[in-house]
């Protein structure tokens, strides 16, 4: 039998290298526990950041995107070096808002005479077959018919005529072509214009054939892409020839003073906003989805006014950023942390 000095001597050794063993058995089964979790997490966060037909591409969610302010722009074909130069105004819709509100009155009006002007023909019909049938009718009756019939025939005809007149300024104002979208499909093709999704130009090209498409350019704001839509029957003020109506999917400010030229034949233009600054070359961020961006490299070698033209990839149509450009560069370099969505 172990003497009890000996028992003591032994568990002196023995119970400290059983606390070790315990301590290292649940460091290491903890160490396991934060890998399997960290195992998960990866699986259930995406990167934000991947790499896809070499370009990087940041993928950023629509409440990151409104919190963040990201704006972005369509790019448009690069203007012709050496086309002329033309200018002209943004035209102010509240005449037309207010002209095409009355013309459509003034039809509902002709609709309700001409429907009044109906009945009346057909009542003065009845009361007239009733009158020659016997006197079924009185003639009292028949000359009541006959004088409402009369009275509906001239309310038809006034509102037919003020129908004219209102259709009459909208042709003296803003030409054939826009007066009859007054009128067809509901005004369909004005939506845009009225609602203020889209601006009505009129410019004064250098020449007696407008250009189908011109790129527009204005203090402040990115190059635009504009198409023609029929001569102005009336002048602009300040600037000599004959001018033309043009439309633009921007909502621009009346009067703004606007310079404009055909586009090139080849190439599109970065604005000067939507460039980054990136190991010594310039990017811009391109919206491929709702939810992700990639950013390309812009050839450097054709500045213009602050922009770039490119040739090659970029595309126009294309949505470049051109507000946040620089807080998407930081969002991309910035590390994702554990247990961190990916647009936190």
């Amino acid at each position: 039998m172990m003497p009890n000095k000996t028992l003591r001597r032994a568990s002196l050794v023995l119970v400290p290298l059983l606390v070790i063993g315990l301590s290292v058995a649940g460091f290491l089964q903890s160490r396991a526990e934060e890998g399997r979790e960290a195992e998960q997490e990866s699986a259930a966060v995406p990167s934000r950041v991947a790499v896809e037909d070499d370009f990087t591409v940041l993928t950023l969610d629509k409440a990151m995107q409104a919190r963040s302010d990201i704006r972005t722009a369509a790019l448009i074909p690069a203007g012709a070096g050496s086309g002329a130069e033309f200018y002209g105004t943004v035209v102010d819709l509240q005449p037309l808002a207010e002209l095409v509100s009355r013309r459509d009155a003034a039809a509902a009006d002709l609709a309700a005479a001409d429907a009044a002007l109906g009945a009346a023909r057909a009542e003065q019909t009845r009361v007239e077959a009733l009158y020659q049938d016997g006197g079924t009718a009185s003639l009292k009756v028949l000359e009541a018919a006959r004088s409402a019939l009369a009275a509906a025939d001239a309310k038809s005809r006034a509102s037919r005529a003020n129908l004219g007149n209102v259709e009459s300024a909208l042709r003296n104002q803003f030409g054939t072509v826009i007066a009859g979208w007054a009128g067809s499909q509901g005004g369909r093709a004005l939506m845009p214009l009225l609602a203020r999704r889209e601006a009505l130009l009129r410019l004064v090209p250098p020449t007696a054939e407008a250009p189908p498409v011109v790129i527009i350019t204005g203090d402040g704001m990115p190059p635009l892409e504009a198409r023609r839509v029929s001569p102005s029957p009336q002048a602009d003020a300040a600037f000599h020839g004959q001018a033309h109506f043009y439309r633009t999917t921007a909502d621009l400010p009346a009067g703004l003073r606007l310079s404009a030229h055909a586009p090139g034949a080849g190439g599109v233009r970065i604005p000067g906003d939507a460039i980054v600054w990136y190991g010594g070359q310039p990017w811009a961020y391109v919206r491929i989805s709702e939810s992700r961006f990639a950013r390309r490299p812009v050839d450097a070698g054709q500045p213009r006014d602050g922009d770039f033209v490119v040739t090659h990839m970029f595309t126009a149509g294309e949505q470049v950023v051109v507000r946040g450009a620089q807080l998407l560069l930081s969002e991309e370099s910035r590390p994702a942390t554990a247990g961190q969505t990916d647009n936190d």
